[in-house]
């Protein structure tokens, strides 16, 4: 804008491109410039407060305006909050879940002992069951033959007994049938009663074999309920997860809010020199709106056009110095970094001291400024003297 305003003002620069009777020296008449930055908010708000004026200078990395942020920063407030709350939740959940796979790694060993133990205890009982299963077999064979001697002893000592009532046989007789008869008949009790107790003993085996495969419930027990837990800790997973997630989200949302904070301030990106400023403290301006025009006092310069004759004498590099009308008694190094490619005709408006010169190139010049004296807007000559730079 400010290039604008300089070339509608004086049209175009002054060019003079002559030598000296030696033919060691061009002086091109021209101005300082100086490229301009337009300063502005990344978001739309109201200024809340302007720390610098036109003309000041201002440091890399300074603030130079701010914008009223009291809502955002209490959405961070808040945001922050929420995200200590949700750090905690996640904290209570990882608890939980860790509990619960103790919880479970117990069960497992449980279920591991249960399971050895009852199959130990089923092993013993049908061991148990077969051998008084055997042992009342043997206890029946044992009395089945002893079943058909008592009958037959019995048969035996009953005819014995008519005989000696009828004195047929001696008392002697009798009494030798009789006893025989009682201790078979002692023989087949005691085989009875064994039978008794053999089948009262598989009973008892039979009974605590049925307890032990009974008691394998307990392992499906242990097991449906590792299994139960095993869902509930699927469960605490998917819900922790869900919980960072939103402890994630929470985060973004206060980076993005930390952002449009950040975006509230106007920092300065260079040591820069304010030209104009456009708002005010309190008013409200829109996201882009320039608030500021500044420049960069290290990159101010000077700009001029070169006569087309003189162009096969300098080069991007090329040395001289700056004398402006300002200060006429002091010289500004300068060295040429910019040599247009294209070549114009000399405006009109542009007089010079010599002979009016068809074709121009634009050239710029940094100058070598330490003390901020060059200004955007001078009027100014680069002189190169070849005997002296070149």
């Amino acid at each position: 804008m400010l290039k604008k305003i300089y070339n509608i003002i004086f049209l175009f620069f002054f060019i003079t491109g002559c030598f000296t009777g030696h033919n060691s020296e061009i002086k091109i008449s021209g101005r300082i410039e100086a490229d301009e930055i337009n300063l502005s908010f990344k978001m739309p708000g109201k200024i809340e407060k302007i720390y610098f004026d036109e003309g000041d200078f201002v440091r890399q990395g300074q603030v130079i305006a701010k914008l009223s942020v009291k809502d955002i920063e209490s959405k961070i407030r808040q945001a922050e909050f929420e995200e200590k709350s949700s750090t905690n939740l996640i904290k209570i959940k990882q608890a939980n879940i860790s509990s619960l796979k103790s919880k479970l790694k117990q069960l497992e060993i449980k279920k591991e002992i249960t399971e050895k133990n009852i199959m130990a205890q089923i092993n013993i009982a049908a061991n148990n069951l077969n051998n008084a299963s055997t042992k009342l077999q043997i206890d029946k064979n044992n009395h089945e033959k002893l079943l058909a001697t008592f009958i037959k002893t019995e048969n035996d000592f009953n005819r014995y007994k008519s005989l000696f009532k009828e004195k047929a046989i001696s008392k002697n007789k009798f009494e030798e049938m009789k006893s025989f008869y009682i201790s078979v008949k002692s023989d087949y009790d005691s085989a009875r009663k064994m039978v008794l107790i053999s089948e009262k003993e598989m009973q008892n085996a039979q009974n605590a074999y049925n307890i032990a495969l009974e008691n394998r419930k307990e392992i499906a027990l242990i097991a449906e309920e590792i299994n139960s837990l095993k869902e509930n800790i699927k469960i605490a997973e998917q819900d922790l997860e869900i919980a960072k997630n939103n402890s994630l989200k929470i985060k973004e949302f206060i980076a993005e809010l930390k952002t449009h904070l950040d975006d509230s301030f106007i920092y300065s990106s260079a040591d820069i020199l304010v030209l104009r400023k456009f708002a005010q403290t309190g008013e409200v301006v829109a996201s882009g709106q320039p608030v500021f025009t500044a420049y960069e006092p290290s990159k101010i310069y000077f700009r001029g056009y070169l006569p087309e004759p003189y162009l096969g004498r300098v080069n991007i590099g090329t040395k001289g110095k700056i004398l402006t009308d300002s200060f006429n008694d002091k010289f500004f190094n300068g060295e040429i970094i910019y040599i247009s490619n294209k070549s114009e005709f000399t405006p009109k408006e542009v007089q010079t001291q010599g002979e009016r010169v068809k074709q121009v190139f634009l050239i710029k010049v940094k100058a070598d400024d330490n003390e901020n004296i060059l200004k955007p807007g001078m009027p100014a000559d680069f002189i190169i003297n070849f005997n002296e730079y070149n």
